[in-house]
């Protein structure tokens, strides 16, 4: 092993044990995950970029499994790769690694990251889209009918947080307690289409700036755990709501479905897998917000569009467009704020708006390892219910195909009705 288990041997000797993980265990899974996030759909400095945020997600594995050896598999992998540079996922990532002691000189420093890759015109004009749509959907919302489709919702904050001091292991609510974030992810089963149960909620009220993928799968005991981070966050309960409840719970759903092998990270947590994930969890969204519209709930719906005009705001590139924007409402009132840390992430970025709306419209062609078929129909079958429920969701539904036609023929599914609330 390297310097890092004599490090924090005695930090995080109580807590190997509460966690019952094996230390050879915890230094297989960060061999595997380390070497999976490197492995992107990208070159040069975006690669180097979202190697270093990916590193930085299996930083905060090993935080929160607490395991020395975690830190000393992520070590290995680092320095054998020789990445220099990341933006401002470096700073996280060499924060999380500071909890077990010294930084090793061979870790990334940040710099400012220019990617060669621009964001794409078809994503422009997808923006377009959803601007567009999110207008129309907001046009019913308030004298739609209640007791329809729609669940009680808010919408997402952003996906910040942090780590604070010390090594703390993946540990279960105590008995009989329920956390806030156990309780969004109940309430948001009602707005997704295929909602699961099998995941552990870690709490972490000693955060401070380091995280910012909550969802992760790691070694618990003898098996794996799906795993929520509980962190602060700066949102309305609204937002914390439908952050957690919608679109984290969207990835959890997804982790269940994929599965995995033993000490090995799920496959949707890195490079392309990601990309699917996030399509994944947006399409949820989207299809939660005609949910909510249908059902009356404006203010549901209203942050909800809110989450879906700050996904489009992070486009690198869009403080710079031209006035007007080229899309709707939603989209023109997007603040030119930061692109929360994508902007050497371009792919990943645009990845927010085209990935839901090609999934949604079935122009597609994600491979059943990483998205299972009855994900995707049970997806697709809640959102021909609300196409058939909403002309805008229906024209949506058009216009993407229209920019992407299907790669593959797809069978068009039947309305399936969500349930009421």
């Amino acid at each position: 092993m390297t310097e890092v288990v004599e490090a924090v041997m005695e930090t995080v000797a109580e807590t190997v044990a509460e966690a019952a993980i094996e230390p050879d265990a915890a230094y297989t899974w960060a061999v595997a995950a380390a070497t999976e996030a490197t492995r992107v759909p990208a070159d040069g400095e975006e690669a180097e970029a979202w190697t270093v945020r990916g590193w930085a997600e299996v930083a905060l594995g090993c935080a929160v499994l607490g395991v020395a050896e975690g830190f000393a598999g992520l070590d290995e992998v680092v320095r054998a790769h020789g990445v220099r540079r990341g933006d401002r996922h470096a700073v996280r990532l060499r924060a999380l690694r500071g909890r077990a002691g010294a930084v090793p000189g061979f870790y990334p420093e940040h710099a400012a990251l220019r990617p060669r890759r621009a964001v794409s015109p078809p994503a422009w004009r997808m923006c377009g889209l959803l601007g567009e749509f999110c207008d129309q959907v907001m046009t019913i919302s308030a004298s739609a009918p209640t007791g329809g489709a729609a669940g009680r919702g808010g919408s997402r904050g952003g996906e910040e947080g942090g780590v604070g001091r010390g090594v703390r292991p993946v540990r279960s609510t105590p008995s009989g307690a329920v956390t806030e974030a156990e309780e969004h992810l109940r309430w948001g089963e009602r707005l997704r289409p295929s909602p699961v149960g099998g995941y552990a909620v870690v709490v972490r009220p000693d955060c401070g700036g380091a995280v910012w993928r909550t969802w992760l799968r790691v070694p618990r005991g003898a098996g794996m755990a799906d795993v929520l981070l509980e962190a602060p966050r700066r949102a309305t309960p609204e937002a914390r709501r439908i952050w957690r409840g919608v679109h984290d719970g969207a990835h959890l759903d997804h982790l269940a479905a994929v599965g995995g092998e033993r000490l090995a990270p799920s496959r949707i947590e890195f490079g392309e897998g990601l990309l699917v994930a996030e399509s994944y969890a947006m399409a949820v969204e989207i299809l939660a917000l005609v949910q909510c519209a249908l059902g009356g709930r404006a203010r549901d719906a209203a942050v909800l569009r809110a989450g879906l005009r700050e996904r489009m705001a992070r486009l690198p590139g869009h403080d710079r467009l031209p006035r007007p924007m080229p899309y709707g409402t939603a989209g023109r009132a997007a603040s030119p704020a930061p692109a929360e840390g994508l902007d050497a992430l371009p792919l990943l970025a645009e990845t927010y708006v085209t990935g839901p709306l090609t999934l949604l419209a079935g122009t597609d062609d994600v491979p059943e390892e990483l998205l299972p078929g009855r994900l995707a129909d049970a997806l697709r079958r809640r959102w021909a219910w609300a196409c058939a429920a909403h002309p805008a969701a229906a024209a949506l539904t058009e216009r993407v195909r229209g920019l992407a036609p299907p790669r593959r023929a797809r069978p068009s599914p039947s309305p399936a009705r969500p349930v009421s609330v």
